[in-house]
């Protein structure tokens, strides 16, 4: 993947050192974006001047502290669901509707 950017000047995603798997220039609203394996996208908005990171490295440290809370959250949701005193199908429904979190 040979493209010269101006403005980025990352190789690799800054948190894990994954490879880009797709970098572009000109596109709408900002002048150019890198994504990177691990699902990380940089792009450069001239807009504003500066870099901005548009979706966070998922193993980034602050990424996966909030992954594990929300993981112990729902698993907290549903013993509470398994536990209380409603009627079977509500607690099916109620169960499917975790699955959107």
């Amino acid at each position: 993947m040979k493209m010269e950017l101006t403005e980025i000047k990352e190789t690799q995603c800054p948190e894990c050192g994954s490879r880009p798997t797709r970098i572009e220039k000109g596109i709408q609203h900002c002048n150019e974006e890198i994504r990177f394996d691990c699902g990380c996208i940089l792009s450069y908005s001239p807009n504003f001047k500066r870099m901005e990171t548009d979706i966070v490295c998922p193993n980034a440290p602050k990424e996966k502290r909030k992954a594990a809370k929300r993981e112990k959250f729902i698993e907290n949701i549903l013993d509470i669901i398994d536990a209380s005193k409603v009627d079977e199908e509500f607690k099916i429904k109620a169960r499917f509707a975790m699955r959107f979190l």
